[in-house]
Formats: structure tokens, C-alpha cells, sequence
């Protein structure tokens, strides 16, 4: 089995080696609909009105996918639609999905394919190898792939994703947006405004709500470990477990124009810790406690390791009483079971605002099934 890794590693880093050493891109030229259910359309670039996708058919980059909501007097229809961009990049979009596709530097150091998604479901596969075998020039071919895709919403950019992750986008009350991004295994980094997450158990779901001006983000089954900006450049790593929360403010001063930022996080144990600054100044009003919190030295030494770190260097922290319950399970996530941690959780949920229940997981990422 162990052979068998390694030999498909090093097929990976070989083949992303060959792609950059010729010129070739590491996207097709133009996306294809590949299959696809329901009156699904795409808006090329420059036209105004969207027509009807054909099986097969190749469209140019910064073309907009629409696949329509599902109709009650047509039950036996699920409109969806799979877009494939290389042999190893493929999203599937399911009912009420909208999405565009970029593609910018093609066969260049710089080869970056962007797809947003709008609004609607979607599970993105990336077959890529992040297993690096030692060798300089694959290495960083391998990192040049790693690098070249990413996935932006109304709230957060994902990047570096590896296997299968599923993205929901959808409005919430208040005129704010929801995001969900949903882990099945493989490896994915999350940015947003003041914060970054870098790392993500297998099988973890993390919820966003917010707008330009307010984030509130937390995982309700898994665990991650984030980044949160301090002011002046700094940034404190700390561990979340389901029942853990941290709350962004942000607002511009009347005078003088800096942004002034304010950080809340909100612990399983009913703790809450802040503190704010103005950008570029180092943060007042400190409160942190360390629950949660990793420790300076294993901050050091991940940080030391750059944009490209290995995921393998941020360690989760095990203890229960500190950091939240533990993992709900593939079960609980994906429609099986409707149980939750209802202790870790009833203490977040009263400074966090609403949390995306068990059975609206199910709703959320029930209609994904096999794929």
C-alpha cells in the first residue's frame, strides 16, 4: 500500500514536472460541461443572454454556469451539471447553482484558475498530490499545482485543496451571506479578512456568516486550527473544536480613515476572550487566556515553515475539556445522523448567533450523495 503512495506521488510530481518544463498549462485551454441534468445554461463572455449547455461542449474561460433550481412539477429531475478543467480538477454543481470560471497565465509560472462561486452548492475534486518526494525541481512543481486553483466565495477564498471539499453559498437573514465548507478528506487552507485557517481535519465543517463590515465563523463537527490577525503583523494560532467561535468587527474611524478591528472568541466552556486595534497598530484591550491557544514555541516553529508548510506541522490539540467535544462524525455530517454535542455547543450559541444545526446539515449537504 505504502508502494502504491508513493508510486502515485511520484507519477503526480513527474507529471506536474513535465506540464512545467514544456510550457503546457496545467488547465485545458477551454472548460467542458461534461454531464449534465436539468435546463442547465452558460453565459459567455460579452453576450447577454445565456443559451442552453450542450454534453461535451467547450466554453471559454470567464463563462457563467447556471444551474437552475429544481421544479416541484418535474420531480424526477435533480439539475446538475459536472465542469472539468484538467484530468485532475473537476466541480460538480448541483440544483440552484451559479458559478463563473477564470483562468489567468496559462502555461506560466503564474497559471492560477479561480472558480467563484456565487450562490448554490458545490463539490470541487482536485486529484493532486501534496506528497512531496525530496527533489527540488518536483517539489516545487508539486507546489506550482498546489497553488495554481482556488475557490473564492462572497466570504472566504479556498486554496490549496486537495481530494474533495464541498462549498454551500447561500443568503441568510439580514442581508449577510452563509458560507459552508466541508471537508471529506484531503487538505484545503481557508483566507478571509484577518485571518486565515491552516489547517482542517478530515471530515470537519466550517461555518461563516457575515458581510464586509462582520465575520462569525466556527467548525460544528471537526477541528481546525487558525491564524488571527493582532495588528502591527502579528498573529496568535489557536485551535478550534465544535462549540468554539471568533466574531470579527470591523469599522472605519471618522477620521484619519484606519480600519479598527475587534476579535472575540467565544470557547466551549462559556469563556470569551477579545481584543482590538487599529491596522497597522498592535492590539489593545487584551484578554486572551490561552484556553485554546498553541503554544508560542509550536507557533514558531509552524510559521517557520511558510506558505508551503506541510500540513503534518500544526498539531491539534486533544484536550476535550479545553477546546470542545470531539468530532461528530462522517455521519452526522453528511445525512445519516441527526446527533450534536449539545453541551459543547449551548454556551457558543448564546454569544455566537445562530449555529447551523444537524439537521440543517443534512439539508445543506444531503443532496450531494455519491459521486
Amino acid at each position: 500500500m505504502m508502494r502504491k503512495v508513493l508510486s502515485c506521488a511520484v507519477f503526480a510530481a513527474a507529471a506536474a514536472f513535465c506540464c512545467s518544463a514544456s510550457g503546457v498549462g496545467i488547465y485545458d485551454p477551454l472548460f467542458r460541461v461534461m454531464k449534465f441534468t436539468g435546463a442547465v445554461q452558460v453565459l459567455r463572455p460579452g453576450e447577454s443572454e445565456p443559451v442552453s449547455v450542450r454534453e461535451g461542449q467547450a466554453y471559454p474561460y470567464g463563462s457563467k454556469v447556471i444551474v437552475p433550481k429544481a421544479d416541484p412539477e418535474a420531480p424526477g429531475v435533480v439539475p446538475e451539471a459536472t465542469l472539468y478543467f484538467s484530468r485532475d480538477h473537476q466541480s460538480r454543481l448541483l440544483a440552484g447553482t451559479q458559478v463563473s470560471a477564470s483562468l489567468s497565465g496559462a502555461g506560466t509560472d503564474s497559471e492560477m484558475l479561480v472558480l467563484d462561486v456565487i450562490s448554490g452548492k458545490v463539490q470541487v475534486s482536485s486529484s493532486v498530490s501534496a506528497v512531496k518526494t525530496g527533489s527540488e525541481e518536483s517539489d516545487a512543481a508539486v507546489e506550482k499545482v498546489l497553488n495554481s486553483f482556488k475557490v473564492v466565495t462572497p466570504l472566504v477564498t479556498c486554496r490549496r485543496l486537495t481530494d474533495r471539499t464541498r462549498i454551500v453559498v447561500k443568503d441568510a437573514e439580514d442581508g449577510l451571506k452563509s458560507v459552508v465548507v466541508a471537508t471529506e478528506s484531503g487538505t484545503v487552507m481557508i483566507d478571509g479578512p484577518q485571518f486565515e485557517i491552516v489547517k482542517i481535519r478530515s471530515n470537519t465543517t466550517i461555518d461563516f456568516l457575515g458581510d464586509a463590515d462582520f465575520t462569525r465563523f466556527g467548525c460544528s463537527v471537526g477541528q481546525m486550527v487558525f491564524r488571527v490577525e493582532r495588528g502591527g503583523g502579528a498573529r496568535e494560532q489557536i485551535s478550534f473544536k465544535p462549540g468554539a467561535v471568533c466574531k470579527i468587527w470591523r469599522l472605519y474611524a471618522d477620521v484619519g480613515s484606519k480600519m479598527a478591528v475587534s476579535v472575540m472568541l467565544v470557547y466551549p466552556n462559556g469563556k470569551i476572550s477579545s481584543f482590538a486595534y487599529l491596522d497597522g497598530a498592535s492590539a489593545a484591550a487584551d484578554s486572551i487566556s490561552g484556553i485554546g491557544v498553541v503554544s508560542s514555541a509550536q507557533t514558531e516553529a509552524s510559521l517557520s515553515g511558510g506558505e508551503g508548510a506541510d500540513a503534518d506541522e500544526f498539531d491539534f490539540d486533544d484536550d476535550e475539556e479545553e477546546s470542545g467535544s470531539s468530532s461528530g462524525g462522517e455521519g452526522d455530517l453528511f445525512g445519516d445522523s441527526a446527533s450534536s454535542d449539545s453541551e459543547t455547543s449551548d454556551a457558543a450559541d448564546s454569544a455566537s448567533g445562530s449555529e447551523i444545526s444537524a439537521e440543517e446539515e443534512d439539508d445543506l449537504f444531503g443532496d450531494f450523495g455519491d459521486w
